[in-house]
């Protein structure tokens, strides 16, 4: 047997953890009608650097106004708010506590009343697909926006877990 694949088999290969981070700016309301921006980064937490990274997320009871950074707006494929990041040249480093900037969206809700829903996946070389979970709510917005106002910075955390394919 190969190095690598002895490795593999006792849990000992050095591979990726990236994780997503989104930090809340600009609420704002007037009117009922409500809009914030999220800004999004990704953090390698693992023990081995992260090639061919791609990050795609659709998001429900929201409307993408704009996005900045190097999204790929996917809408037209998938019939819903979609977008899609890809590193194809770069690679991430692990780091405890740093994070790489990916882009930032400005939204528009829907529907007052509903949650406000984000699916995602993360992929890269040697590591499993992470699927993650991010809820909010108006309340949510409502709450946070006073802080933010004041200064305050909110960063977002998601339900990760990593796919298995059976």
């Amino acid at each position: 047997m190969e190095h690598y694949e002895v490795a593999d088999m006792f849990g000992k290969r050095r591979k990726p953890l990236l994780t997503l981070l989104c930090d809340l700016k600009d609420v704002s309301i007037s009117d009922g009608s409500y809009k914030f921006t999220l800004q999004f980064y990704l953090a390698n937490r693992g023990k081995a650097i992260a090639k061919y990274v791609v990050f795609t997320a659709s998001f429900f009871n929201v409307t993408i106004i704009s996005t900045t950074g190097r999204f790929e707006r996917l809408d037209h494929l998938r019939g819903i708010p979609s977008v899609q990041y890809g590193m194809r040249l770069g690679v991430l480093h692990p780091h405890p506590i740093s994070r790489v900037y990916i882009g930032e969206i400005l939204f528009s809700v829907k529907d007052g009343n509903q949650p406000i829903r984000m699916e995602y996946e993360i992929e890269a070389e040697d590591m499993m697909p992470i699927e993650g979970r991010l809820n909010l709510s108006v309340q949510d917005l409502i709450s946070m926006k006073s802080y933010i106002d004041k200064g305050a910075k909110f960063t977002l955390s998601s339900e990760e877990q990593a796919l298995t394919f059976l």
